[in-house]
C-alpha cells in the first residue's frame, strides 16, 4: 500500500516538474516574442514617421511649383505638373512600400512561427498527459489486487486507469 503511494507520489512529481519546465519554456518564449513585438512596433513607428516626412516634402514640393508657377512666363502644363508630382511621390512613398512590404513578411513568418511553436507544445503536453495502455500482464496485477481486497478505485488510481476499465477486466476475469 505504501508503495503505491509512493508511486502516485513520485507521478504526481514528475508530471509537475513536466509541467513547471513548459510554464517556464513558455514564458521564455512570451518573452522572445514580446521583443520580436516591440521591434515590429518600432518599425511602424520609423515607417510613420517616414510617411510624414513624406507629406511634409509634397507640400514642399507644392510650394515650389507654385512658385515656379509664379515666377515663370509660361505656366506649366497639366502633363509636366503631373509628371513632377509623379516623380516626387515615387521616390518619397516607394521606401515606405517596400519598408511595408518587409514589415508585412516579417509579421506573416512571426504568426507562422508562432502557431508552430503552439502547435508543437500543445502536441508534447498531450503526450505528457497521455495514460498508458494497460497490458496482458497489468491486468493480472489487477486482478491479484482485486481478489487482495483492493477497491476497484484504489486499482484504477494505482494504474491510472478509469474505474471502469478495471471493473471491466475483474468482470472478464469472472471475478464479481
Amino acid at each position: 500500500m505504501m508503495e503505491m503511494i509512493d508511486t502516485e507520489l513520485l507521478y504526481l512529481g514528475g508530471f509537475g516538474a513536466v509541467l513547471a519546465l513548459i510554464i517556464m519554456y513558455m514564458m521564455m518564449k512570451d518573452s522572445e516574442h514580446s521583443k520580436k513585438v516591440g521591434y515590429l512596433e518600432h518599425s511602424i513607428d520609423r515607417l510613420h514617421n517616414q510617411l510624414y516626412k513624406s507629406e511634409e516634402q509634397l507640400k514642399t514640393l507644392r510650394n515650389k511649383l507654385e512658385l515656379h508657377e509664379q515666377n515663370e512666363q509660361r505656366p506649366l502644363g497639366k502633363k509636366e505638373i503631373e509628371a513632377m508630382v509623379k516623380q516626387e511621390v515615387k521616390t518619397v512613398l516607394e521606401p515606405i512600400s517596400n519598408a511595408l512590404s518587409n514589415t508585412e513578411l516579417s509579421m506573416k513568418e512571426f504568426q507562422s512561427n508562432i502557431q508552430n511553436r503552439f502547435d508543437h507544445v500543445e502536441n508534447h503536453v498531450k503526450q505528457s498527459v497521455m495514460m498508458p495502455e494497460i497490458s496482458s500482464n497489468d491486468e493480472e496485477k489487477i486482478v491479484s489486487m482485486y481478489r487482495n481486497g483492493f477497491s476497484i478505485d484504489d486499482i484504477a488510481k494505482h494504474f491510472r486507469i478509469g474505474a471502469g476499465e478495471v471493473e471491466l477486466i475483474v468482470k472478464f476475469s469472472d471475478l464479481t
